[in-house]
């Protein structure tokens, strides 16, 4: 084999031997293709090639797994048509699917299950859900904590509970417990390491806190702190001692900047030498008085000394607050209260462990652990892993052990698989490969200090047993955009934040080769700021819209302009460029909750195709909430808010009023007791009497029910007789509501599969699945390979590439919670947390915690910059940035001072500060050419001149936006007149007599536009439709809010009415793939699948059983909509029209007020660059009729799509089943 188009360092990978071997790949490294090729030379190369099944492939994801195994197969294929008669290449393709390519998770099981009886598990056990971990955990804890309040000796529990229970309930304590059970399973031996932390606590009350870990942790960060202080000190220094500088200011700073530097130095290692040191420094009330003309430079230094005396102010409030006799003393004090924590913890854990055993089921954090019990011998360390005798066996398996993603690996990985390879007999064989930089899951307890230990150890220059070899260059993004990556990262990336150095060999090479072209391709790296501030006189409705709601419509805006420019991208398939789609396009989120609904909903209603990969929020849909408040009802009928739900939700439709008379008419404490008494009430309601009736039918029919079926079968029986799965099928997103009360279904088969059964503990399986923010997505009906714009969230995104990427939510504010929780756990420091004096109900704030918060803040914003990397190297050909931020002015003269004095890279003690990825982008870009914007807005001069970084070969454009530009309105005047006046201001001594005639002409004043007032804000198309052709029908009904439809009758049989029959059509044409030639009888095969996967009912599928759909498909229209790339169906869309713009009357002429007009296009499809809207109809009518009827509703179609998407309307079609045609309007 030889080298070909690897690079040498990629060569180097694929070929070297003997040896634990890391490598360090960048992203777009290609570090899969050199996995993939080294198992190939593997298996292929040499006199002795080996087995596949003597090697251990080790991924985090299944996908990952399945693409290795895949990409391995087809290798092997390759060289065997090569060589065709190779025995050993045809043996490799039948082992491969036998071989070890699997997820970590994956191989500890089958160790476990190849070994269960050395760990005394059943053979038959099972791994739960986590579902029915999360309600085993409940249950668990109730049992455990009903045997501790009983206990005679429960002092100690009383006053753990009296500590951290929160309040008059425990709900605070279990959730401690539960939160360090979770962080214990991530210690390979976590009684140990319990037991082994009480021993920070075992200190005496007048002991010193010099003699302690927490004092020497103190003494660390705090002269980390001041040396961020000394910069901001000697940044001022340096603006005074430049030509322009404030001299006056000079005497009072270098005072301070000594004081200061003297107080550095006097830190020894003790918090003694701060708490003293500390008090020897002061700064002055005044700085100075300055006349000169340079004032920009004058604040300047002032911001920076105002800075350094505030962080020596919180430095104080922080750690100085309290005497160190009196932390050593809480200390001391909380010794027996994280004692019984450890005890009570300690006893969960073994009661749940015995409860799994008993049911024979394991999670996957037991996989781990038996692992550990398996394959290591009593008294192993993470340092020194003793493989036993099993683990031997196992050596001897594999030859090579290969590790992919290592940066993510945790210490109980580690010790597995350093146990079964051979480094414990000195023949290291060991494949590592990651990037510490894209490190970014230490919230599921990934310790990227164990790939740091070796970047930093092992050999660069691959001598001896332990090598490291560096991929660097990146075959996926164009130069800016590595460019730019790297300009952000060398300021920012250092050893203190982020965990490694960003240095030459830490930085991105182009590698990828994108052909010359004249063409509109590439182009800088944007970042867009959006001022969040809002002013007095802007409107109500512009105030509504939040800051994710504001970046969806800029990057909406953003990309309609890419699309519409020509902007190009390189086809890799086709080897050209193309004009840049939809599918081309990723917008990456940090955070999802809330912002992936409002981009979602925003690029819907901008008319731009979207999918976003729901994982949260599930149970929080309306049509899931309306099931499980039913289930919760049939489960326990007293519960008031489920049954209030209920009652007023689509399936029985009581109105508020309605409730309110039966609260009042039922004379009960709960409700549905006040629902059983309405019947006596003296001034009931008939109708209400006989709907709840109804109601207590139904809901005894179910509870009866219960008895005797299953949970899934109970939830299909209410879709079925209350008629509601049909219901959320003709509202608005019917598809994809349908869809997810299916995925319920499968939810309670899942469930039924689990050690609990009945309804009463699936209703609390689901309780547990959503406060523990158990990934459930909603339901997807969008493929992912569709034209559409994907949202997701970074995580989500690593590994995956996009030619054109959208950062957006970059002025988010990171989410600090976990360390402001009571107690705090950390790997290296333990435990700590708030002193809580219970009895005399005062909680102080503890050393242990402030050490520990601190440490675990650096940690997660390391973190946080390790994201915004993974973030920005998705990109191949275009990146853009987006971000909200108030008051930008006096944001940006502060990112200015960050920069001053500081060398290539910015302080990290600075950059540490950061609460949003904006506060890290923006100083860096101050240093850029380009960055002279960010001073323009500030209307100070450079003075943070760095020749290298100034002339960076990166490429930005930054732009700074105002909200109302955004959202593209012009701002609302303020109202009011010169004839306005104060009611107090009245001289009531003054005759107003003559004022007679005004009064009377103000009094009797009538609105010129008083129609106006009696219009609704919006209306759909379905309603306008009707008013063309039905005015007097619609004189009552076209403003009413309510659903225009019939919920169907629970006590007699339904037929399908022509308007339902009209959904079942479009919903089959909707399903229908247009791109396909059919027969009349594949129809209705497909109808008969629609009923067979829920999609339709059998009645709704009967009803259009020989239906002439085929007409459809046979006919001109059909024939062009086949050939076209591009076809869109069901489109929701909302336009701005003026009411007689909707009616045509003349009454409403004069009125400029807008209505929101909604509607649903059934299908529209390109031919060029052209449209062609279709809008189907099933009415029995003529042609003429059917225009008359339709014309006013599909020429606002024509105006929206043309409005939304830029694109010309050139045919506007009715298809017509009834007369089997097409109409041309």
């Amino acid at each position: 084999m030889g080298q070909g188009t690897w690079t040498n360092e990629q060569w180097k990978a694929i070929n070297e031997r003997n040896g634990d071997i890391l490598v360090a790949a960048a992203a777009g490294s290609g570090k899969t293709a050199v996995l993939v090729e080294r198992i190939i030379s593997l298996i292929t190369e040499g006199e002795n090639p080996l087995d596949i099944d003597r090697l251990l492939v080790v991924t985090f994801t299944k996908a990952a797994a399945g693409e290795m195994c895949e990409r391995i197969g087809d290798a092997i294929i390759k060289k065997l048509n090569e060589d065709p008669e190779n025995a050993h290449l045809q043996k490799q393709l039948v082992y491969i699917n036998r071989a070890d390519i699997k997820t970590i998770d994956s191989f500890f099981l089958r160790v476990v299950k190849e070994n269960y009886n050395v760990v005394g598990i059943d053979p038959a056990v099972r791994t739960a859900d986590n579902g029915e971990v999360e309600l085993l955990k409940a249950e668990v804890m109730n049992d455990l904590f009903e045997e501790l309040y009983e206990s005679e000796d429960n002092e100690g529990f009383l006053s753990l509970v009296e500590s951290y229970g929160g309040g008059t309930r425990d709900t605070g304590l279990r959730d401690i417990i539960l939160k360090m059970y979770t962080f214990l399973q991530s210690n390979p031996y976590p009684e140990k390491w319990a037991n082994d932390i009480l021993n920070d606590f075992d200190i005496p009350e007048n002991g010193n806190i010099d003699d302690t870990k927490w004092g020497r942790l103190v003494a660390e960060n705090i002269k980390f702190e001041v040396s961020g202080i000394l910069d901001d000190l000697k940044g001022a220094l340096d603006l005074i001692n430049s030509p322009n500088g404030p001299e006056s200011y000079k005497k009072v700073l270098e005072t301070e900047y000594n004081a200061m530097f003297d107080f550095y130095n006097s830190i020894d290692g003790s918090f003694s030498s701060c708490y003293n040191g500390y008090k020897n420094v002061s700064f002055a009330s005044r700085i100075g008085v300055y006349k000169g003309d340079y004032k920009d430079i004058a604040e300047m230094v002032k911001t920076l000394r105002n800075e350094a005396k505030d962080s020596f102010k919180n430095l104080g409030e922080k750690y100085f607050k309290v005497d160190p006799n009196f932390s050593v003393s809480t200390i001391s004090k909380m010794s027996p209260i994280i004692k019984e924590l450890v005890r009570v913890t300690l006893l969960f854990s073994k009661k749940y462990s015995d409860e799994k055993r008993e049911r024979m089921i394991m999670d996957f954090n037991d996989y781990g652990h038996y692992c550990i019990k398996i394959l290591l011998e009593e008294g192993s360390t993470i340092e020194n892993p003793i493989p036993s005798k099993i683990a031997l066996e196992y050596q001897e398996k594999y030859d090579e052990i290969l590790i992919d993603e290592y940066q993510d690996s945790n210490f109980i990985q580690e010790m597995v698989l350093s146990a079964i390879s051979k480094k414990s007999r000195g023949e290291n064989n060991r494949f590592l490969v990651g990037d510490v930089k894209q490190s970014i899951y230490r919230f599921r307890l990934a310790k990227p200090e164990i790939f740091m230990e070796k970047y930093e150890t092992f050999d660069i220059e691959c001598k001896g047993k332990e090598k490291r070899i560096d991929l660097f260059k990146n075959f996926r993004s164009r130069e800016n955009v590595l460019y730019s990556t790297n300009f952000l990262f060398r300021q920012l990336m250092t050893k203190d934040f982020g965990d490694i150095v960003y240095d030459d060999r830490a930085s991105l090479y182009a590698g990828a080769v994108f052909p010359e072209t004249d063409g509109n391709v590439g182009g800088s790296t944007e970042l867009h700021i959006i001022e969040k501030k809002s002013y007095e006189n802007i409107s109500d409705e512009l105030l509504e819209y939040s800051d994710a709601e504001i970046e969806a419509l800029f990057v909406a805006k953003r990309i309609k302009e890419l699309i519409e420019s020509g902007y190009m991208v390189f086809d890799k398939k086709t080897k050209e460029y193309r004009k840049v789609q939809y599918r081309d396009i990723t917008v990456l989120l940090r955070s999802k909750k809330n912002w992936t609904d409002a981009f979602s909903d925003i690029f819907e209603s901008q008319f731009i195709p979207s999918y976003a990969e729901a994982t949260a929020g599930y149970f929080d849909t309306v049509e899931i909430e309306t099931i499980l408040d039913f289930l919760k009802l049939i489960d326990n009928p007293l519960q008031d808010i489920p049954l209030i739900a209920t009652l007023r939700s689509p399936i029985f439709r009581f109105t508020g009023d309605e409730l309110v008379d039966i609260k009042i008419g039922g004379k009960a404490d709960n409700f549905f007791q006040c629902a059983l008494n309405y019947s006596e009430y003296e001034h009931k309601n008939e109708d209400i009497e006989k709907r709840l009736s109804e109601f207590f039918r139904i809901i005894n029919e179910f509870r009866d029910m219960a008895e005797y079926t299953s949970v899934s079968e109970i939830i299909r029986e209410i879709y079925v007789k209350t008629g509601y799965f049909d219901y959320v099928g003709g509202t608005y997103g019917g598809n994809i509501k349908q869809a997810n009360l299916r995925l319920l279904i499968d939810k309670a088969k899942e469930y039924e599969n689990s050690s609990f059964k009945g309804l009463f503990h699936f209703v609390r399986y689901i309780e547990r699945v959503r406060k523990n923010d158990i990934e459930s997505g909603e339901a997807s009906i969008t493929g992912e390979n569709d034209n559409i714009v994907k949202i997701m969230s970074i995580h989500k995104s690593k590994g995956l590439e996009f030619p054109v990427v959208f950062v957006a939510g970059m002025g988010k504010t990171f989410n600090k919670a976990d360390i402001r929780d009571s107690l705090l756990l950390h790997q290296d420091l333990g435990i700590g947390g708030d002193y809580i004096d219970y009895e005399n109900r005062a909680k102080y704030s503890n050393i242990t915690k402030v050490v520990m918060a601190e440490k675990i803040d650096r940690e997660n914003l390391s973190e946080e910059l390790r994201v915004l990397y993974v973030a920005m190297t998705r990109a191949k050909e275009k990146l853009i940035m987006v971000g909200s931020l108030s008051n930008i002015q006096k944001k940006c003269t502060g990112y200015i001072t960050d920069t001053l004095g500081a060398s290539e890279t910015l302080s990290p003690y600075k950059m540490l500060k950061g609460n949003n990825y904006l506060d890290w982008v923006i100083p860096a870009l101050v240093r850029h050419r380009q960055g002279e914007k960010i001073y323009n807005i500030t209307g100070t001069e450079n003075v943070s001149f760095n020749d290298k970084l100034y002339n960076d070969e990166s490429c930005w454009d930054i732009y700074f936006h105002e909200k109302n530009e955004v959202l593209d309105m012009t701002l609302v005047e303020e109202v009011g007149s010169e004839n306005d006046f104060d009611i107090n201001s009245i001289d009531i001594s003054k005759d107003y007599s003559g004022y007679k005639e005004v009064i009377h002409s103000r009094m009797n004043w009538v609105y010129p536009n008083i129609n106006a007032t009696i219009l609704p804000s919006n209306i759909s198309i379905s309603e306008m439709k009707r008013n063309a052709y039905e005015s007097e029908y619609l004189q009552n009904s076209i403003f009413s809010t309510d659903d225009d439809f019939e919920i169907p009758s629970f006590s007699k049989e339904n037929t399908i009415s022509a308007k339902n029959r009209g959904t079942v059509i479009h919903t089959v044409m909707e399903k229908l793939d247009f791109s396909k030639e059919y027969k009349a009888e594949d129809i209705d095969i497909f109808v008969h699948s629609l009923f067979e996967n829920g999609t339709l009912s059998e009645e709704e599928a009967n009803s259009v059983k020989g239906y002439p759909f085929i007409t459809f498909f046979n006919s001109e229209i059909g024939k062009r909509v086949r050939n076209s790339d591009r076809v869109f169906k069901e489109k929701p869309f909302v336009l701005g029209l003026t009411p007689f713009q909707v009616f045509g009357k003349e009454e409403y002429k004069n009125i400029d007020e807008k209505m929101m007009v909604h509607g649903i296009i059934d299908c529209y499809f390109y031919e060029g660059d052209d449209i062609v809207l279709i809008d189907y109809k099933s009415d029995n009518a003529t042609v003429d009729e059917l225009k008359r009827r339709y014309t006013i509703q599909l020429e606002l179609y024509k105006k929206a799509l043309e409005s939304i998407t830029g694109h010309k309307v050139k045919d506007t079609i009715i298809y017509s089943f009834k007369n089997g045609c097409e109409i041309y309007l």
